[in-house]
């Protein structure tokens, strides 16, 4: 931490003293440091490797201070806040505590004629006590920006990434994208992944932008609303599925596969094109893409030819797949409702000819569904829907 009170009781900030190792040694000598919170007695550390810092006496607990600092976090919070200072139309606050809610954010800022707290997150904490923060947050008008640390941004290929439970936690919408802000101490630059599109529970594409933080301003940060754009690996990931099946089944994979095996008599290798259609709100499903998809796709094909349907009967149906842990829910902070990614589907169905939209949620069957064709077909075919897609 770097902010505490003297022996009166007045505010000392570390922030910036960084540079001034001398001075901060005579007042070492001559102050006394409390956590302004606990009012318990801190201890000014000056290493000549780590940040200077000031922390809990060993013999001393705060219930406001459980979670351990790391330097990584440390720097990141003096970086972001130093940026935020630099602002014009921004008053920014380091470490500044907010009694109402108990909460001590990285740094609090008023911008806009808006609040905001800004989460430097370099540890993994509970979903729970995540979900509780951001509440607390929102109830009093404070919109929390969280930002993950890098190190948990795991590349597979120039636009696929790994996701664990936790990084999902970070995604926010942007407009008619997704993103995950991240930062790199080292680097001093902001990670901003856009057009996050799940394939599977712990794969997404993604667009990756690299910002140096010294060349973005927090207008743009706050009003940046990415184009949603199909990251380029799609495709890519599609092959591999049809030529590389994973051999590593969960409960939900096998009741998918038994399912498509009995109504269609069909291997996950040879499903359709358009059940592998890139949707921006498909990580409400934990599910692979082509599963939840496929799942429309075949109560759709129930339906005769001219049929009208709504999107209200497709989130009915899905939510039983749910209840029947066929499907499985990602919960995230203001996740859209099931009807998102449904539309968003349908929508695309409406792009590729098999159905027509009449009014905002109602759609009609236009076009049979075609199942049986061979890998060859498909692979053209992946590419032909996704070229659609784009356009």
């Amino acid at each position: 931490m770097f902010i505490a009170q003297d022996e009166k009781g007045k505010i000392f900030s570390l922030a910036d003293y960084q540079d001034k190792p001398h001075e901060l040694l005579h007042v070492k000598k001559s102050k006394r440091f409390f956590c302004p919170i606990c009012k318990n007695g801190l201890e000014l550390k000056l290493g000549k490797i780590r940040t200077f810092h000031f922390a809990h006496k060993k013999t001393e607990s705060c219930s406001y201070h459980s979670e351990l600092e790391s330097e990584e976090h440390r720097n990141g919070k003096l970086h972001l806040y130093h940026w935020l200072k630099k602002q014009d139309g921004v008053t920014a606050r380091l470490e500044h505590y907010l009694p109402d809610i108990m909460q001590r954010p990285d740094t609090y800022f008023q911008c806009h004629n808006g609040q905001f707290a800004i989460e430097f997150q370099c540890s993994t904490i509970d979903q729970t006590l995540f979900r509780k923060r951001t509440q607390m947050y929102l109830e009093k008008r404070i919109t929390p920006i969280w930002i993950v640390s890098s190190k948990y941004i795991n590349k597979s290929s120039s636009t696929m990434y790994r996701f664990s439970p936790f990084l999902w936690l970070f995604l926010q919408q942007a407009g008619s994208s997704t993103r995950i802000l991240a930062y790199h101490t080292s680097s001093e630059s902001l990670l901003h992944l856009s057009s996050i599109v799940s394939f599977t529970k712990q794969n997404a594409a993604a667009n990756m932008e690299i910002i140096k933080l010294s060349e973005l301003n927090i207008t743009s940060l706050l009003n940046r609303q990415p184009e949603f754009r199909i990251p380029k690996d799609w495709l890519i990931r599609v092959k591999n599925h049809r030529l590389k099946p994973t051999l590593h089944e969960t409960k939900e994979d096998r009741n998918f596969r038994e399912k498509l095996y009995i109504e269609k008599q069909l291997s996950i290798q040879n499903l359709p094109s358009k059940v592998f259609i890139p949707v921006m709100a498909g990580y409400v499903f934990e599910n692979h893409v082509f599963q939840w998809q496929t799942y429309i796709l075949l109560f759709l094909d129930k339906f005769s030819l001219h049929t009208s349907f709504t999107t209200t009967l497709i989130s009915k149906h899905l939510k039983f797949l749910l209840n029947k842990e066929y499907l499985k829910k990602r919960y995230l902070i203001n996740s859209p409702d099931l009807s998102l990614p449904i539309r968003q589907y349908l929508d695309a169905l409406c792009t590729f000819n098999y159905l027509k939209k009449t009014k905002d949620n109602t759609y009609i069957k236009v076009k049979p569904f075609d199942w049986n064709d061979t890998i060859d077909n498909l692979l053209k075919r992946d590419k032909q829907i996704l070229i659609q897609k784009k356009t």
